[in-house]
């Protein structure tokens, strides 16, 4: 039998809204492809073993801690490795840019507490305003761990928020170690 009529013929099995969405995928109506990548394709599907995370995870996450609000640097780890497993695993499948990525890391930090930082980073590289690019966007090297980059951005948020009463750390919370 044709691997055109088995796909056919699998699809006749299921119901019509079923067979609606197995007909939209590629390896159906792809030629090339075999009746058996169309049923694996379909098990990857159904044993969501080629989706580990989608957006939608992504945007939980960042939900959550826009809610929360991020109060401490435990906090921020927390954040930053849920952040970067969810978001590479995105940008290897193509379902998220490298933009899209700086942009929705950003989101968890208030407007607040993004003028603080930047302003602290203008005042200290005023020569070097390219140093901000970093912070600004957040382009995440693969081989950057979380240990390097807390490491790298500790001293600076601590020092944008201030342990002390400065009018950048009023009403904005103190990361502190927890």
């Amino acid at each position: 039998m044709a691997d055109a009529n088995k796909k056919e013929y699998a699809t006749s099995y299921v119901k019509a809204e079923v067979a609606e969405y197995w007909e939209a995928i590629p390896e159906f109506n792809n030629v090339a492809k075999t009746y058996n990548n169309f049923r694996d394709c379909l098990k990857e599907l159904y044993n969501q073993t080629a989706l580990q995370y989608i957006l939608s995870d992504l945007d939980r996450l960042i939900g959550k801690w826009q809610r929360l609000s991020l109060r401490s640097l435990g906090d921020l780890s927390d954040f930053h490795f849920c952040f970067n497993v969810i978001s590479s695993f995105l940008i290897t499948n193509h379902l998220l840019s490298s933009r899209e990525q700086s942009q929705a890391y950003l989101c968890v930090f208030d407007d607040a507490l993004q003028n603080c930082i930047t302003m602290h980073l203008q005042i200290i590289h005023q020569q070097n305003t390219f140093l901000l690019k970093p912070f600004l966007t957040y382009l995440r090297a693969p081989s950057r761990s979380l240990k390097e980059y807390l490491k790298n951005w500790t001293p600076l948020l601590e020092m944008a928020l201030g342990q002390g009463e400065s009018s950048c750390s009023r009403g904005v919370t103190n990361l502190k170690y927890t």
